[in-house]
């Protein structure tokens, strides 16, 4: 009984880590030469963690191109990649100026765990930069750069919405789920305790019935 408690209360830290996320759009596409700034929101748990932007499909074969802990300075407009992290909206911006072809691919977001037993929280994006088809004159090296406007805060209802409101459901679920169990092996190790004695009294009705007449002489 001790142990299923045990194992209750070293249950509960590792559920709500287990919900944590990192989220941004899943593709985004630009016009070569152009600047791109992608919004990645995290949980408020990550607010003092370090947040990176590396580029490939994997955290371990991925390249880092900026970190917030780096100690450069940092020119949204300048830099070729830059990293802005706001904890009070919980989201840490990225931008990417000057983009060419060959920098389209899969990028990701990640939030720092520090942690031998849980690996960094990461999300992926694609990124699509593309020719800009032009029919009239090509304009002055001033104009080239076409600037997009920063993607909009995400406020329609997605999947990441819906995670967001599951995850108060699932951490609830499994406590109870836990709780019962704990009440359901009490009660177990009770009748465990009780069954020997009502097997005695069992015992002692039978033979009662068994040889009433014999039992009533020897009272008198």
């Amino acid at each position: 009984m001790l142990q299923l408690y045990i194992l209750t209360l070293g249950l509960l830290p590792w559920i709500p880590a287990s919900l944590c996320r990192v989220n941004t759009e899943e593709e985004f596409i630009v016009l070569e030469g152009g600047s791109l700034t992608i919004p990645c929101h995290y949980e408020r748990q990550y607010a003092g963690h370090v947040k990176y932007w590396c580029q490939g499909t994997t955290r371990e074969f991925c390249t880092t191109l900026a970190r917030t802990d780096d100690t450069g300075p940092n020119d949204p407009a300048e830099d070729k990649v830059s990293v802005f992290d706001d904890p009070a909206q919980q989201v840490f911006t990225v931008t990417m100026n000057k983009l060419k072809v060959g920098d389209s691919g899969w990028y990701m977001c990640g939030v720092e765990i520090g942690s031998v037993w849980n690996a960094d929280d990461v999300a992926f994006t694609n990124i699509k930069v593309v020719h800009a088809a032009s029919t009239t004159s090509p304009p002055a090296p001033q104009q080239s750069v076409v600037h997009l406007p920063p993607p909009k805060p995400i406020t329609k209802e997605s999947w990441n919405s819906h995670s967001r409101m599951l995850e108060p459901i699932v951490v609830c679920s499994s406590l109870m789920l836990l709780v019962a169990l704990a009440i359901l092996g009490r009660k177990l190790w009770k009748l465990h305790k009780v069954d020997p004695v009502r097997r005695q009294v069992k015992d002692i009705k039978a033979r009662f019935n068994e040889y009433p007449g014999d039992i009533r002489y020897c009272s008198v």
